[in-house]
């Protein structure tokens, strides 16, 4: 991880933004200054089994898709962030992998 403020990291020598989801989690929201300084946002998303299947979109798309639907909030992230459709990430995003997260 990069920093202690924000979901960013380096994957595969690229700086990319994590984003996660439980099961009925419909889309997730990215900051749009982040767009300047990512290359990616990696979207895990939980399944049925309770694994996350994790889908890499890069931020062209992200963006376009951002300044289409910004987010409906009124309080401190109105006008700051845009939101990506969780269909987006499984229709258009490059597979990762899935990952199992052990409860101890």
């Amino acid at each position: 991880m990069l920093g202690n403020k924000s979901n960013e990291c380096l994957w595969n020598d690229q700086q990319v933004l994590i984003k996660t989801g439980h099961r009925k989690t419909r889309s997730v929201g990215v900051l749009y200054h982040m767009t300047e300084r990512i290359k990616a946002v990696l979207g895990a998303f939980q399944q049925a089994d309770e694994s996350y299947r994790v889908m890499r979109l890069p931020i062209e798309r992200c963006a376009a898709i951002m300044n289409a639907k910004p987010t409906r909030s009124r309080g401190p992230s109105a006008y700051r962030t845009g939101m990506i459709p969780r269909r987006i990430f499984e229709d258009e995003g490059q597979f990762v992998q899935t990952v199992r997260i052990e409860e101890p």
